[in-house]
C-alpha cells in the first residue's frame, strides 16, 4: 500500500476530480493508458488531442452540468468519458444518444458512416446497472437479432459506435490482480489509497497520482470539489424528494377515484375507509362533490 498522505485524498470516481487528472491538458499520456488498458487494442491509441478542456461548475437549467471528458484518438476515433453517481434508469439510453451524437457531428464533418467512429466510456461511480454478470467491465455495439447463427441470439452488426459500462461497486481493488494495468486503473479510481506501490513504478500512473495529490492538497480545488458534490447531493436530493411527492399525490388520487366509484355503488363509509385509507371527513367530502 502506498504511505500515507498528509491530507485526504480526493476520489477519483467524482467527476470534477476526473476531469482534473484525465482532462487537462499534459495529462494526454494518462488517459491514453487508461483506454489502452480498457480497449485491449481494439483500438490501440497512440496519442489523443482533448476536445473540452473547459471546467463548467453551475448547473444548467436545474441539472447538473456534464463534466465529461471528450477526446479525438490519433485513428480518428471520437471518445466520451463519463462519470455517473447513480443508475437514474437511464443511462444506456443517454449513452446511445451522446455518441450517435458524436458521430453526427463527423458526418457533418465529411467523414463517410463507416469512418465516423464514436466510442463511450460510462464510468458507474456508486450503483450498478446490470444484475446479471459480476464483471466490472460491460461492452455493448450496435446488434441485431440473428437467425440461424449458433453462438449467439445477437450477432454484432457493425463496430462505428461502442460503448463501455465499467461498475466500481463490482470491483474488488484487494481481490484483483495487480499485474493486470486495467485492475490498476480500477483501483486508482475506486480507492487510490490502496494502489500496490509497484504500481507506481508505471510512469502514467505516477503521473495520475500525483496530480491526484496536487488536486487534493490545492485549497482552492478542494473546495470546488466539495461545491460540486454539495450540488450533485443536492440535485439527486430534490429528484428523490419530487419522485416521493408525485408518488404520494398519484396515490392520493387513486384512493380518491376508489372512494368515487365504491360511493357510486352505494358501499357503506366504513368500507371505503378500510379499502382506501381516506378518512371518514374525506370521504364524506368527496360525497357531496
Amino acid at each position: 500500500m502506498l504511505a500515507n498522505v498528509m491530507f485526504p485524498l480526493l476520489k477519483p470516481k467524482q467527476d470534477f476530480v476526473f476531469k482534473n487528472i484525465f482532462g487537462v491538458e499534459n495529462y494526454e499520456p494518462v488517459l491514453v493508458s487508461f483506454l489502452n488498458s480498457l480497449f485491449k487494442g481494439n483500438p490501440y491509441i497512440k496519442s489523443i488531442t482533448l476536445k473540452n478542456t473547459e471546467q463548467i461548475k453551475e448547473t444548467e437549467g436545474g441539472k447538473i452540468s456534464r463534466l465529461d471528458v471528450k477526446a479525438v484518438t490519433d485513428n480518428g476515433v471520437w471518445l466520451d468519458v463519463e462519470i455517473q453517481c447513480k443508475d437514474t434508469g437511464e443511462i444506456p439510453a443517454r449513452a446511445i444518444h451522446s455518441i450517435s451524437r458524436m458521430q453526427t457531428d463527423q458526418l457533418h464533418a465529411g467523414k463517410s458512416y463507416n469512418d465516423a467512429k464514436a466510442i463511450g466510456v460510462w464510468i458507474m461511480a456508486d450503483e450498478n446497472l446490470f444484475d446479471d454478470c459480476d464483471d466490472p467491465v460491460t461492452e455493448c455495439c450496435w446488434a441485431r437479432r440473428s437467425r440461424g447463427w449458433r453462438d449467439s441470439e445477437y450477432r454484432v452488426l457493425d463496430d462505428v459506435q461502442r460503448l463501455f459500462f465499467i461498475e466500481l461497486q463490482k470491483f474488488a481493488p484487494n481481490k484483483a490482480d495487480e499485474h493486470d494495468l486495467l485492475n490498476v486503473w480500477l483501483t486508482f479510481l475506486k480507492d487510490p489509497s490502496s494502489l500496490p506501490q509497484e504500481a507506481l513504478k508505471i510512469e502514467e500512473v505516477h503521473k495520475a497520482f500525483d496530480r491526484l495529490v496536487f488536486v487534493s492538497g490545492d485549497e482552492k480545488m478542494r473546495l470546488e470539489a466539495q461545491a460540486r458534490q454539495d450540488a450533485i447531493n443536492d440535485y439527486y436530493s430534490a429528484t428523490a424528494t419530487a419522485e416521493r411527492i408525485g408518488e404520494a399525490k398519484g396515490e392520493a388520487k387513486k384512493a380518491r377515484e376508489t372512494a368515487i366509484a365504491m360511493l357510486s355503488r352505494g358501499l357503506d363509509v366504513s368500507i371505503i375507509r378500510d379499502c382506501t385509507g381516506l378518512s371518514t371527513e374525506e370521504i364524506n367530502s368527496i360525497s357531496k362533490i
